[in-house]
């Protein structure tokens, strides 16, 4: 799994056999919050809270790439325009599934427990911040990818 590629990694322990991956993060629309810090690598000899952390705007159309796993990250939590309060995390017991109303400029999406149907969260589409995201193995040679891929025997460590 890539949590356990990702511990591997900041180990230190497996340089040689690190599989190397890039997460990308698109956003298809603003929003005035849930910007994303991205902090020097963890293995710098400054240190992960040194200069050179970037803060990605959430702006429509841009598309940030980073070694993720080499670097700390966090997004700001998403909340109304017109608030700097924190808004307070819903509570999700059941399944639950989402309700977007296109009333006029601005649709309003509601979340609801897909059990009982009760409403838990209402937010205007334009305090939401939509970002899709993927990672990708990134290898130097076909050979790399079929010992990932299990085509060709690992070697023993």
């Amino acid at each position: 799994p890539n949590w356990l590629l990702a511990t591997a990694h900041c180990s230190g322990l497996f340089d040689e056999h690190r599989v190397r991956n890039v997460t990308c993060v698109f956003y298809p629309q603003d929003a005035a919050s849930g910007r994303l810090a991205v902090y020097p690598s963890i293995r710098s000899s400054r240190g992960a809270n040194s200069e050179g952390a970037m803060v990605v705007p959430v702006e429509a159309g841009l598309v940030c790439a980073m070694d993720a796993d080499s670097c700390f990250h966090h997004s700001e939590q998403a909340r109304p325009a017109d608030s700097s309060e924190p808004v307070p995390a819903p509570h999700f017991q059941n399944r639950c599934s989402v309700e977007i109303f296109e009333e006029g400029l601005n649709p309003t999406w509601i979340v609801r427990d897909s059990i009982t149907g009760k409403e838990i969260a209402r937010h205007v589409e334009s305090d939401v911040r939509i970002s899709v995201s993927c990672k990708f193995h990134v290898f130097g040679s076909q050979m790399e990818a079929d010992i990932y891929d299990g085509l060709l025997d690992q070697p023993s460590l």
